[in-house]
């Protein structure tokens, strides 16, 4: 939190100790808010090398290519998932 906010709050409590509690309470909040960020981030990145592969496997190729583009996308979706 930049340093306006830090005071607008600060004002609207009623000691220090309140708050340095809203500002834990908030940082927390915001912590859990980036981790499921990065999870969202994380599932947009395997559905979508999951849609290439699909979208591949309905081109006409070779065999081979195929199943070596299949395996490196599952490969690189489970380490999305990691």
């Amino acid at each position: 939190m930049n340093s306006e906010t830090l005071a607008k709050l600060r004002s609207l409590c009623v000691s220090e100790v309140a708050f340095e509690q809203l500002k834990q309470t908030l940082t927390d909040e915001i912590q859990l808010l980036e981790q499921e960020i990065r999870q969202a981030h994380a599932l947009a990145e395997q559905r979508e090398t999951l849609y290439r592969a699909i979208a591949r496997l309905r081109e006409p190729i070779q065999e081979k290519g195929l199943i070596v583009f299949v395996i490196r996308a599952i490969y690189n979706a489970g380490q999305c998932h990691n």
